[in-house]
């Protein structure tokens, strides 16, 4: 967790329990497939050979935080058209949650809650986008 601007406090028996790349994609997939009431959601390049509506590219710029205090998700994300050629719509989403117990169960949980935001702000714009064609 970080414990200053420039210093970050590394937990000697606190560990994910799986890659935190592999989990986040995961999460996010399992999320929009929720929100967007399908099972027609991929990960890329691991499932590329589908054809897909839409690509969603996310690129996580801060996932961090501090135990007991706020966790932080500040996240790019980009919706490209199933050629991938034609940006449809790009956005930033950057929020901060305080987080009241301490420990590691509530500092994830934190930023479960955010990553679950950022999905839904993904899928409510698929929608959009999806109404208009």
């Amino acid at each position: 967790s970080k414990i200053s601007e420039n210093k970050l406090e590394i937990g000697d028996f606190d560990r994910w329990g799986e890659q935190l790349k592999k989990n986040l994609l995961s999460v996010m997939k399992q999320n929009l497939m929720n929100f967007l009431n399908t099972q027609k959601v991929f990960i890329v390049p691991l499932q590329r050979f589908r054809q897909v509506d839409f690509k969603v590219v996310i690129e996580v710029l801060e996932l961090n935080g501090q135990l007991g205090q706020q966790v932080t998700l500040d996240a790019h994300w980009t919706i490209l058209d199933n050629s991938e050629k034609k940006e449809l719509y790009s956005n930033r989403f950057k929020k901060t949650q305080e987080i009241t117990k301490s420990g590691y169960e509530a500092y994830v949980a934190g930023h479960s809650h955010l990553i679950s935001l950022l999905s839904e702000q993904i899928a409510d714009q698929l929608l959009e986008i999806k109404k208009k064609k």
